[in-house]
């Protein structure tokens, strides 16, 4: 056999994965001839689809030196600079090779490799577009622009590349699937499912397809078969995170809290700082009444993305007295400020120089209930040594839930407002109850927690109750198709005198608020006052699982749906109590 037969040999091995024995001929042919670029060059393959790297560079550059006007050894040269992390080299070579042959697809295919790693994102489009302008159907070339428009989220791109890609070649699960999620990036949901099954009648096994599958079905709310997508996966994949994550979700949901801690502490054992599986284990935690574990993995809400804890520099207070100066930040809604201010004067008692630094729209009701001297707005510049966000506060105070109602009332209203607003009422008869009905329309779980104000009508029906509204801003628009009377305490208020000012001396002239899970519950509980609060079958963590009695207010009645969406029930149980409990009460305002 002579040179040209020996290789040609060592190539069909080669060729057809018989790797030792490729390398054996290619050595042999060296032997007999040590300046055969062409074996040295194939060696050096060798060398690099065997993870040996260096040895790879040291063959492939030989073979250049050797003969250096073949496009292919500078291509593979660089192929082989870019698995050592050599960005540099591995661009020149590559745009070495389309020197010397500028019309070979595969070479531009090559280039926008590298470009890629280079995060040239703009590059690398224009060669794996040369790519395919010389070579329409280079499937590998049109996969490539279609997960680098994907990783830029430009998914109509994204689906036109994998569109082309699956036209010339028998699409694989892998394709299907890319191509499906660029389709459920863009809301086709119903095109996204299609091919996600037709990956799966390919690939029965393949877990990326069931994941995905999943979550395209949970976004068009088949949450149960959702959930049977993910069971495969993990099937297929039993340390899949994102699946075990979405199954803690559906249990979460689904009122199984043993079922979704388990699956997210499943998250945790492949990924230990996920911060989605802590903050989840934390609310249903914390649900559980579970505070000593609760409390740290809550901790975990501020390295979730745009989870609203402002970020403020300085060490983190670590609730130890300190003469330093300590900055506790709002964060969240209004409602978790009102409930959670409750721990500023111990936090003050350990740190004379804290600051609360708080929306300015609660900085009118916050300094007429004492708080004044320590209090600045979020605008306002805030110099500090050590802070913490305020709900950290009952883990770093080590705070006992139980103990939490003996701090109420911790607002005040303003005593001439009381007088004032008590002279303002008396137009009003009988027994006054104020309601509030819509929260913010922009919190996350508003589509729960708000209620219609249609729902209110058994408390109107009670003879000798007047309703006043309490609604401010969005939800007002419903009180004149109300069909009942629902009065405002007069044509403005928390106007001049401050967001929340006005309302709590109106509060304490009423005999019950009956209200959403809104920021009303908090300021009216944090006054002391009776307030009665409506809460869907998946109320926010703080109002526990159950009872109608909670810690934090005193004064606070919980009355909870039964069934999921049904206000009716709820309301009419609250017109019942109200009844009751004014039949055996004072006499009615007059």
């Amino acid at each position: 056999m002579n040179l040209a037969e020996a290789f040609q040999a060592a190539v069909t091995q080669h060729q057809a994965g018989q790797l030792k024995e490729a390398e054996s001929l290619y050595r042999q042919i060296l032997a007999a001839a040590p300046d055969h670029a062409h074996a040295t060059h194939m060696l050096g393959v060798l060398a690099l689809q065997c993870g040996q790297v260096p040895q790879a560079i040291e063959l492939i550059t030989r073979a250049i030196r050797l003969e250096g006007n073949q496009p292919l050894f500078h291509a593979n040269l660089g192929a082989a600079y870019l698995a050592a992390g050599n960005l540099a080299q591995a661009e020149a070579s590559a745009r070495r090779a389309l020197a010397l042959e500028a019309r070979d697809a595969r070479l531009w295919l090559a280039l926008g490799k590298v470009l890629q790693r280079r995060t040239d994102m703009t590059g690398a489009r224009t060669a794996y577009q040369q790519a395919l302008q010389l070579e329409p159907r280079l499937s590998d070339a049109a996969v490539a622009l279609g997960d680098l428009e994907a990783s830029q989220t430009r998914w109509p791109q994204a689906e036109q590349a994998y569109r082309v890609a699956a036209n010339f070649e028998s699409p694989s699960a892998t394709l299907l699937t890319r191509l499906a999620v660029s389709l459920q990036a863009q809301g086709k949901l119903a095109d996204a499912i299609a091919k996600y099954r037709e990956a799966l009648s390919l690939e029965p096994r393949y877990t990326s397809a069931h994941y995905n599958l999943g979550t395209a079905l949970n976004e068009r709310g088949e949450r149960d078969e959702a959930a049977r997508h993910f069971e495969q996966a993990l099937i297929c994949n039993p340390n899949h995170a994102g699946s075990h994550s979405n199954l803690g979700a559906y249990h979460q949901d689904q009122g199984n809290l043993d079922e979704a801690l388990d699956h997210y502490g499943q998250v945790l054992q492949v990924e230990p700082d996920a911060p989605e599986a802590h903050y989840n284990r934390a609310l249903i935690l914390l649900m559980q009444g579970n505070f000593e574990q609760g409390w740290p993995e809550y901790e975990w809400r501020q390295q979730l993305p745009g989870f609203p804890v402002r970020r403020v520099p300085g060490t983190r207070w670590d609730g130890a007295p300190t003469e330093k100066r300590v900055l506790i930040h709002a964060e969240q809604g209004l409602g978790d400020t009102l409930h959670f201010v409750r721990y500023l004067q111990e936090a003050h008692r350990r740190c004379p120089q804290l600051r609360l630094q708080v929306p300015e729209v609660l900085l009118p009701l916050l300094r007429q209930s004492g708080m004044g001297k320590r209090l600045i707005g979020t605008t306002e510049p805030a110099d500090c040594d050590m802070q913490a966000p305020l709900l950290s506060l009952p883990l770093l105070l080590n705070a006992n839930v139980e103990d939490a109602g003996a701090l109420v009332p911790y607002l005040s209203a303003d005593p001439d407002a009381v007088i004032a607003w008590g002279q303002r009422l008396e137009a009003f008869p009988g027994k006054r109850i104020g309601i509030v009905w819509q929260g913010s329309p922009t919190h996350a779980s508003d589509g729960r927690r708000s209620i219609s104000l249609k729902h209110f009508v058994p408390l109107a029906a009670l003879p000798g109750v007047t309703l006043i509204s309490l609604q401010k801003g969005a939800g007002s628009d419903q009180r004149p198709a109300a069909g009942f009377d629902v009065h405002e305490p007069a044509e403005s208020w928390d106007e001049a005198s401050g967001p929340f000012v006005d309302t709590a001396a109106i509060m304490k002239n009423l005999d019950l608020v009956v209200t959403a899970d809104t920021a009303t519950a908090h300021l009216a509980g944090g006054l002391g006052v009776p307030v009665w609060v409506a809460l869907a079958t998946k109320a926010d963590w703080r109002w526990f699982l159950s009872g109608d009695r909670t810690p934090w207010y005193p004064t606070m009645r919980l009355y909870r749906q039964t069934h999921a969406g049904d206000w009716d029930a709820v309301f009419q149980r609250i017109a019942n109590d109200i009844q009751e409990l004014f039949s055996e009460s004072r006499p009615s305002h007059r």
